[in-house]
């Protein structure tokens, strides 16, 4: 078992996901390993073996059922997780294992643009359920987050019934369920704004945002008596 696994999460072959993978494999840590994780496009194998790096394919074109299946194959005591598109800072894993706490830790950001624009994301030192519940912003930067493996699996990973906003859904499992969230206050990765991303964010309305309320309403409402949303 290595301390960290890093799973760098494609949908297909791009030039962003080059750049990830070499990000992925120059960390500044020692006891670490990568997947690519596939969700639907096997022609990714190649990159997969090119990088020297494991490969997990899911058929499913679902990011949530890939992740899962991409956590269960590692064999990181914790699971770092970065998209495509995205770039981790050398410094990523270190920053992150030494702030190590309760089940998931999270950290600042760089947002940047391909015509070089840059700008930093503050994440708050504390997140609670009350941060997140209504959901109407996200204050937790998905592309910073590295959670504890076995507390993943004990509350069921991500949910494969979420059309968006699946990692939203996970921080709210895990406070609702009494887990403990830390903050990092250190700039780990760079997160990229670019024309083929699909995000839509929470301060607009539209379709996308209405089922994902409806979703999350009905899941966790059945849980409001409980005594972790008043912490």
């Amino acid at each position: 078992m290595s301390k960290i696994t890093v799973i760098v999460s494609a949908h297909k072959e791009s030039p962003y996901l080059l750049e990830a993978l070499k990000s992925a494999i120059t960390q500044n840590f020692d006891d670490y390993d990568v997947i690519l994780s596939s969700d639907g496009c096997l022609e990714l194998e190649e990159i997969a073996d090119r990088f020297g790096v494991e490969f997990c394919f899911t058929p499913k074109k679902n990011h949530s059922s890939a992740l899962n299946n991409a956590v269960y194959q590692s064999r990181g005591e914790w699971i770092k997780d970065i998209h495509y598109d995205d770039i981790m800072l050398p410094n990523c894993l270190q920053d992150l294992w030494d702030a190590r706490d309760g089940s998931l830790v999270h950290a600042n950001a760089i947002t940047f643009w391909d015509d070089g624009r840059e700008s930093i994301y503050k994440a708050p030192k504390e997140v609670t359920w009350l941060d997140l519940w209504p959901p109407i912003q996200n204050p937790i930067h998905a592309a910073t987050i590295m959670w504890r493996r076995d507390d993943f699996i004990t509350v069921g990973g991500r949910d494969e019934e979420m059309i968006d906003a699946e990692d939203y859904d996970y921080y709210l499992n895990l406070l609702s369920l009494g887990y403990k969230i830390k903050h990092c206050d250190k700039t780990v990765v760079k997160y990229r704004r670019h024309k083929e991303q699909k995000t839509e964010t929470y301060s607009k309305w539209g379709p996308k945002r209405i089922a994902v309320l409806t979703h999350l309403l009905k899941k966790y409402d059945k849980r409001n008596s409980s005594s972790a949303y008043l912490e």
